[in-house]
């Protein structure tokens, strides 16, 4: 979406993520904290996860819309965590857009999460208008009025 998104709107309940599920994985958790709090009344199921390893736990049990992940986490990193979903047996593993999470972001930084199967990036700080823009261009059905 290449309009900055109405906030206001978003928050008055014109975004619409009712039966969608989104997994936040980061190991700060006011930075999970922030992106649920920006979330609140969109309808959307949110589970979070504070390292790779319970992402991937999380993943293998649930069927997601989308996966934000942090880069770097403590016991096993953004990463390690996207190849390992992405190796699970599951119809919805290789599908499920992955969205890397980081105040950092270079071109080499791009390759690497392009290698391991993230699909785009949402950079900290996190705004309003950033996290609806990356919902809306990877959950093309959510309704933004």
């Amino acid at each position: 979406m290449d309009e900055a998104i109405n906030v206001s709107r978003i928050k008055s309940g014109t975004l619409n993520l009712k039966n969608k599920r989104i997994l936040i994985v980061d190991d700060v958790e006011f930075n999970r904290d922030i992106l649920s709090t920006l979330l609140e009344g969109t309808g959307v199921v949110i589970d979070k996860a504070k390292d790779g390893t319970a992402a991937v736990k999380l993943f293998s049990g649930n069927k997601y819309d989308l996966v934000f992940m942090d880069l770097h986490m403590p016991v096993t990193n953004g990463y390690i965590a996207t190849l390992n979903i992405r190796a699970l047996p599951l119809p919805w593993a290789n599908s499920t857009p992955i969205i890397s999470v980081s105040a950092e972001y270079s071109l080499e930084l791009q390759a690497k999460c392009r290698e391991v199967g993230m699909n785009d990036h949402l950079a900290k700080p996190v705004t309003a208008n950033t996290l609806f823009s990356i919902i809306a261009k990877w959950l093309p059905e959510t309704e933004i009025s």
